[in-house]
């Protein structure tokens, strides 16, 4: 039994308002029921959040390992890419940030086929006043080492001291700078030389010179030494005076 807080009249549990004086009474139990109802809903709703919370760190958590294992991934072919190239192969001295032209450029240098038509097309019958393979002229002695290195070995021709680049010669002028580019081929007779080519426009007791074309903008020098090629010159065009002028004795 409880009692009016107004009137002190009895009232029952159930009652919205008292019988005796209208007051309105506060059912504790109905708000008790209400306030458990609250706190359950609440407790759900955080309960859930949590799970949502706890949802998305899985997510990340497994964006993030995915991310490592492609990293990983890509160092391993990286490590083995240098491994085969610098030791398997046994090239140390290869760039691996070398782009695949430059490669292949440089492996084209390491031998020239002067008996061959690609020769011929690209180097007896095209202008290379310029330089050759990459070697030009006015390059600096810096750059030439920065693109291709040491030489392989230095020969003396009648122009002075020949860095020499597998089958390239080099020659610096005075301010040390690429002044002549040359062929050297290895072991290649005059007589073959001739035999491919064809005969010279002039050949004397030292060179062989073609020109056969006055306007073309260039000539082609071969040195001749004891019966073989010595080197190859693609230079500035000779006119025909000047040929003659040049005391070269033609081959009739």
């Amino acid at each position: 039994m409880k009692y009016c807080p107004n009137c002190g009249n009895k009232i029952e549990n159930t009652q919205v308002f008292c019988n005796k004086c209208g007051k309105k009474l506060v059912n504790s139990d109905h708000k008790s029921e209400k306030d458990k109802y609250q706190n359950s809903q609440l407790q759900h709703k955080i309960s859930r959040n949590g799970q949502i919370e706890r949802g998305n760190s899985k997510l990340w958590a497994i964006i993030v390992s995915v991310i490592v294992v492609i990293l990983l991934v890509v160092a391993l072919m990286f490590a083995g890419y240098y491994f085969y190239k610098n030791v398997f192969l046994g090239n140390s001295s290869i760039n691996i940030f070398q782009s695949d032209s430059e490669t292949t450029q440089n492996n084209k240098q390491a031998t020239i086929n002067v008996l061959s038509s690609e020769f011929s097309e690209n180097f007896m019958n095209a202008d290379n006043t310029g330089g050759y393979e990459g070697f030009n002229i006015g390059m600096s002695k810096q750059e030439i080492k920065s693109k291709f290195g040491e030489p392989d070995n230095r020969i003396s021709m009648d122009i002075g001291n020949i860095e020499k680049y597998h089958n390239i010669g080099i020659y610096y002028g005075i301010d040390d700078t690429v002044s002549s580019v040359y062929i050297l081929p290895e072991a290649i007779s005059v007589s073959d030389f001739k035999q491919f080519h064809g005969e010279p426009t002039v050949e004397t007791d030292e060179k062989l010179v073609y020109d056969d074309n006055s306007d073309n903008g260039f000539t082609i020098f071969v040195n001749k030494e004891n019966g073989e090629v010595q080197s190859i010159e693609n230079t500035y065009q000779v006119d025909e005076d000047s040929l003659n002028s040049m005391d070269l004795k033609k081959i009739n």
